[in-house]
């Protein structure tokens, strides 16, 4: 049996790494989705689906309205390309790079790709496809929330050496998501979470990010890659390169989560971590 208390290590899964799940819509077009957090990929069944879906030119998407889809609440964000996100009752929408969108359950939408490239989406959605629950949409009265990056104000963080910020669109009942962009060689200490079994993704969308768990092991994600921090888990992202990295975060359950710093002059992680090794401000 899966000791999750046990293991805190991060799980990363590259872009490419797994078979994808692909579909052709009515014009022969192809729908690619590589889905991530996953009972296979984790070894156990998480509280949200987290993935990224490649649309070819003129795609639209033929997942709205079956039961998969329509009874999960879902938020995207996209990774490149051109997007028109069309909802019940409402106009379609535009949304290029890191401009994002909230679906909530019960509620008939298309995507379309209307660019000249693929389109590449990052997502999340809950809970997991594996959970198969009832209906959800009953009492969920959120609508379709499309936001161009300009319509949101971000929560920046100034702190030297910790520079970023923060896009949130907080509608969702079931998970958190946002948009962070991180400055170049800066980064978050290593911290645990409050409550302890809070469970958080990362899918890169430019740029690249490493994560470093409590158990010193770190993975360095790129574009389209993803990590999985487990409940009673942990990390330290930092941005090692000369550009920003932008990555879209998502978390569950739902709750007010605290970050709780790990004493590094306290952890068998000293001397492993880059913060470990060399002075930086705070």
């Amino acid at each position: 049996m899966h000791d999750i208390k046990s293991d805190v290590s991060i799980r990363a899964v590259r872009l490419g790494e797994n078979a994808p799940f692909v579909r052709k819509d009515g014009n022969g077009r192809a729908l690619t989705r590589w889905l991530f957090a996953t009972r296979e990929n984790l070894g156990f069944s998480p509280r949200m689906a987290v993935g990224v879906s490649k649309l070819e030119t003129d795609c639209k998407s033929t997942l709205f309205g079956t039961v998969e889809e329509n009874d999960r609440e879902k938020a995207c964000i996209v990774i490149k390309g051109i997007m028109k996100l069309s909802a019940s009752g409402a106009t379609g929408k535009i949304l290029s790079y890191r401009d994002f969108a909230y679906i909530p359950p019960g509620l008939d939408y298309e995507v379309e790709n209307v660019g000249y490239t693929d389109l590449d989406v990052a997502w999340v959605m809950s809970p997991s496809f594996e959970s198969k629950p009832d209906s959800l949409t009953s009492g969920w009265g959120e609508p379709v929330v499309i936001r161009t990056l300009s319509e949101v104000e971000p929560v920046k963080v100034t702190i030297p050496g910790m520079e970023r910020s923060i896009y949130r669109l907080d509608h969702a009942n079931s998970f958190r998501f946002a948009l962070f962009t991180r400055k170049a060689h800066t980064y978050s200490p290593l911290h645990t979470h409050e409550p302890k079994d809070f469970e958080e993704g990362y899918v890169v969308l430019q740029g690249s990010l490493t994560l470093t768990d409590l158990n010193g092991s770190s993975k360095t994600l790129h574009e389209g890659d993803f990590a999985y921090v487990p409940p009673h888990g942990g990390n330290m992202n930092e941005n090692v390169s000369d550009d920003e990295v932008h990555y879209m975060w998502c978390g569950a359950p739902a709750v007010s989560m605290k970050e709780i710093p790990v004493d590094q002059s306290l952890s068998k992680l000293q001397g492993k971590l880059s913060l470990g090794k060399e002075e930086r401000p705070r």
